[in-house]
């Protein structure tokens, strides 16, 4: 079921996608909450529209930095990949 408009999504990787609870787990729930498992700052970049900007969110919080750490990105790699996003950084 999509979310209503204004609502909050939480994206990231499977620490976010696998959550069962995301009601309970946050202390502000999401609206939507979508992940995919090995993904990585570029990944969520890519799919960001599909994942969460079709819905016309208020907030979109971006789950980001263990894969890409995994994959031997650097500090910087990561960050430009998540400020190249376009959603604020």
């Amino acid at each position: 079921m999509a979310p209503e408009k204004g609502g909050i999504a939480f994206i990231g990787n499977s620490n976010i996608g696998r959550r069962n609870t995301p009601r309970k787990d946050f202390r502000v729930p999401p609206d939507l909450s979508r992940g995919f498992g090995g993904s990585v700052a570029s990944n969520r970049i890519a799919y960001i529209g599909t994942m969460a900007l079709r819905h016309e969110l208020t907030v979109v919080d971006i789950y980001t930095g263990g894969n890409d750490i995994n994959a031997k990105l650097t500090l910087r790699e990561t960050f430009d990949n998540y400020a190249g996003c376009g959603l604020g950084a």
